[in-house]
């Protein structure tokens, strides 16, 4: 398995915020997020069901022992493509594997972000098991060593360069500002684990140049038999 440490950032005009609502079943609540208007945590503010959640210590919670969490389901997909050439520009290929992360404790745990003032206010949830909060201007951290922090690659070859992609809210339950930039990917070596493909010292985009490889004599991405027929 590949693993990897991510963060997911509030770049609106306001709070992020998720609660717990009543129980729809024996096992499972309702799940809203709060949307302030006008100003975080003033007096006008709708409800609006973003679907449903395990009720913690239930057997249908991802961990039964934890009791202080809200487990929001499908809260984001990573996944590993191809990366062909196309004319000299490097592409999105298929699909080769992916994982979904169900998070749990969202929390502004890491700011402010690069562009925000150091004064920029950071709101946390007195009762994490009622309401969890990320403030704009703020990111929650996972460390690759946090459950669900990982990609399965067996089988998945070690020769070509791979896309690792980030994707929130896959489903598009929660309600935000700008919901085009909820995805994003870096191109990796599995071989060099740890360490993204810069080119000319920036991260590589897809449509991009190919950057160079080292050995890759006839220009496909891949150092393989076919280069040594080239040199």
């Amino acid at each position: 398995e590949i693993r990897f440490k991510t963060l997911f950032a509030n770049q609106g005009d306001g709070l992020f915020e998720i609660r717990r609502g009543d129980n729809v079943g024996g096992d499972r609540y309702e799940l809203l997020q709060r949307v302030y208007i006008n100003n975080d945590f003033g007096p006008e503010f709708e409800d609006i069901s973003i679907g449903t959640a395990p009720i913690p210590g239930t057997p249908a919670s991802p961990n039964p022992d934890d009791l202080n969490t809200i487990w929001f389901e499908n809260f984001t997909r990573f996944s590993l493509h191809e990366a062909p050439v196309v004319d000299g520009l490097i592409t999105v290929g298929d699909e080769v594997a992916g994982d979904i992360k169900t998070s749990w404790r969202l929390s502004a745990n890491t700011g402010p972000l690069p562009g925000y003032p150091g004064n920029t206010p950071r709101y946390t949830g007195m009762n994490q098991t009622l309401e969890q909060r990320i403030s704009v201007g703020w990111a929650d951290l996972y460390s690759s060593g946090s459950n669900g922090q990982f990609i399965d690659i067996a089988g998945v070859a070690f020769g070509p360069r791979y896309w690792l992609r980030q994707t929130v809210d896959p489903n598009d339950r929660i309600h935000e500002t700008d919901e085009t930039n909820n995805s994003f990917e870096i191109l990796i070596d599995l071989n060099r684990p740890g360490e993204a493909i810069l080119f000319g010292d920036e991260f590589v985009q897809p449509g991009d140049p190919a950057p160079p490889t080292p050995g890759d004599l006839n220009g496909d991405g891949v150092v393989d038999l076919n280069d040594w027929a080239s040199f």
